[in-house]
């Protein structure tokens, strides 16, 4: 939470604090509207189911009631036992016989009924019929396969009127004087159920099917009397789903509905306004209020970091306009208070100061050039000797020449202003000084120089490299006894400079090693005052630290009777280019 700015702290509050509590009331109450809708559309479902269920048991028991009535009624039974002389005396007793039924058809539930017998005297007509009629027909096979005489059956009828009928029928036999083959079917008032379907189950399309049959439905294309029944199989497209069933005399009827998914909605619409306009108000107060309380803590904190991002600098300035007496006023004053007192204390000590780094810096050139002063008396005294004996030994007008090689050397000396020079002059010194030792020691001393051409205008410390190649001939071939060749090279890579000074002469034991590289790393100037070896080392060190910083490596390397090499890394980073363009 410190590495969030305030202004991203206040958002992610309001999301926490406002918006996700909000959106978790608001999904709750929607959740909890929807199931109150679908529970409440589940019992209409129900009572759909319960009114159709009783509506259509009832019927059927109406329309046995009706075939109970026939199974007991002599009138009728005798008319269907009957032979009859002729077709007058049978149209005689039928149109008798039909007056006393009327009773029977009188319900709105039943629209017609049908006698069947195996009476070869009756004629076909009307309601009464020959069996021989409807051997073949599907209703009359499934009778006959009944166990109990009783069938519920909804078939299209394509031979009379070409209609759909749902009908009662029941086997007679057994009943009256003969055993001849008797049949009533009761045909049910298949408009008057799909109307009562149709009511009772307002907006919502439902299918009553027996098997695969839609045989009643309110939907008014899968209820046309004069179409033939369809199968559940043509309503795929459609979100038809099984809701229930019911049995009804043996025969099952299933609900087929399909669910009016807008109406869950239609539960919540009313009060859609009230809930966006709750809902708006309360997103949007505590949008605005944390906006101000964002702006009040912001503005001013972005004002006192910009003024101590200008303290960075070398001025301080006081905050103009410090208002509030919150915690972020108290800062803006206290911010003010820490200006004003850092200018007094600038003031007061500011000279001071000054006065103290200008002491540190003529004290640093002292050093350096005392550091200076110690080299260049030595190697003067060295060469002086050098000639003198030359002299002695040879009485010959050779010394001039080497004579004339020292001047040069003490006039590039007297030249040299800076203790800082450019690697070139410092290659032209070291030629001569190394000319100068060859003159003393002729062919038994040898040398290698070697300057990269890009090396040569980097600048390094006057007789930096000369200090070092005499430590190597002093050391490394006078202190043996014998000489050999001394090697030079002055080498840039990607990210360094590097100057190596090496030799075949003596070299060095392990523990001396050490203990000059523990000496070059910890070189000062009191270790130079209190030193009494290895000055010229020491002097080397120090003022190439002074100038190059700590990340100067001189690395000394070294085998015992094999020869030593001083090797010297200076980051590029750290080193002057002669013209000051690079560094």
């Amino acid at each position: 939470m410190n590495n969030l700015k305030v202004r991203s702290k206040i958002i992610l509050v309001y999301i926490l604090c406002v918006l996700m509590p909000l959106t978790v009331t608001l999904l709750v109450a929607v959740d909890y509207i929807l199931r109150a809708a679908h529970e409440e559309e589940q019992r209409n479902l129900q009572g759909i189911q319960d009114t159709v269920s009783y509506y259509i048991t009832s019927a059927i028991d109406s329309a046995e009631v009706v075939t109970n009535d026939v199974f007991v009624n002599g009138y009728i039974l005798n008319f269907l036992e009957r032979e009859h002389e002729d077709a007058r005396s049978f149209y005689r007793e039928y149109y008798a016989l039909k007056n006393k039924m009327l009773y029977l058809s009188n319900q709105n539930i039943v629209s017609n009924i049908t006698f069947y017998s195996d009476n070869p005297t009756m004629y076909s007509g009307g309601i009464y019929q020959r069996i021989d009629s409807i051997r073949e027909t599907d209703w009359y096979q499934e009778l006959i396969r009944s166990e109990n005489r009783f069938l519920v059956y909804a078939y299209y009828d394509s031979n009379f009127r070409q209609m759909r009928k749902v009908s009662v029928i029941r086997l007679l036999n057994g009943a009256g004087e003969k055993n001849l083959e008797k049949i009533v079917k009761v045909d049910l008032n298949y408009s008057a159920v799909n109307l009562f379907l149709k009511n009772a189950s307002a907006e919502t399309k439902v299918c009553l099917c027996v098997g695969d049959k839609i045989v009643f439905s309110n939907v008014d294309e899968l209820a046309d009397v004069g179409v033939d029944y369809r199968n559940i199989s043509e309503l795929s497209g459609e979100q038809y789903s099984l809701e229930g069933s019911f049995i009804s005399h043996g025969t099952s009827f299933d609900f087929l509905i399909q669910r009016n998914q807008l109406s869950y909605f239609s539960h919540i619409r009313g009060g859609l306004w009230p809930i966006a306009v709750l809902l708006l108000a309360d997103v949007l107060v505590p949008a605005v209020a944390l906006s101000f309380f964002s702006k009040s803590i912001t503005e001013r904190s972005m004002i006192l970091a910009q003024y101590m991002k200008m303290a960075n600098g070398d001025e301080l300035y006081l905050i103009p306009e410090a208002k509030g007496n919150d915690e972020i006023g108290e800062l803006l004053l206290n911010y003010n208070d820490m200006v004003s007192r850092m200018k007094n204390l600038i003031e007061v000590e500011y000279k001071n100061r000054i006065e103290q780094q200008e002491l540190l810096i003529a004290k640093q050139q002292a050093e350096l050039m005392a550091l200076h002063s110690q080299v260049t008396p030595h190697f003067l005294f060295n060469i002086l000797e050098n000639i003198r004996m030359r002299s002695l030994i040879k009485g010959e007008n050779e010394t001039s020449e080497i004579v004339a090689k020292l001047a040069k050397l003490m006039r590039k000396s007297a030249e040299w202003g800076e203790d800082l020079i450019t690697v070139r002059k410092e290659k032209e010194f070291v030629r001569d000084y190394l000319e100068l030792q060859k003159y003393r020691y002729g062919d038994a001393f040898k040398y290698n120089l070697l300057v990269e051409e890009e090396c040569l205008e980097y600048m390094i410390p006057s007789l930096v490299m000369v200090t070092f190649i005499e430590n190597a001939y002093v050391h490394g071939f006078k202190g043996g006894g014998f000489l050999g060749t001394i090697f030079v090279s002055v080498t840039k890579s990607e990210d360094s400079l590097k100057m190596e000074i090496g030799d075949t002469g003596i070299g060095m034991k392990p523990e001396q090693v050490n203990m000059l590289n523990h000496m070059m790393q910890e070189a000062s100037i009191s270790e130079l005052q209190q030193a009494k070896s290895s000055l010229g080392l020491l002097n080397a060190s120090i003022r190439l630290k002074k100038y190059f910083g700590a990340e100067v490596k001189i690395l000394i390397e070294s085998e015992w009777m094999a020869g030593t090499c001083i090797t010297v890394t200076i980051p590029l980073k750290d080193a002057v280019y002669g013209d000051d363009s690079m560094r």
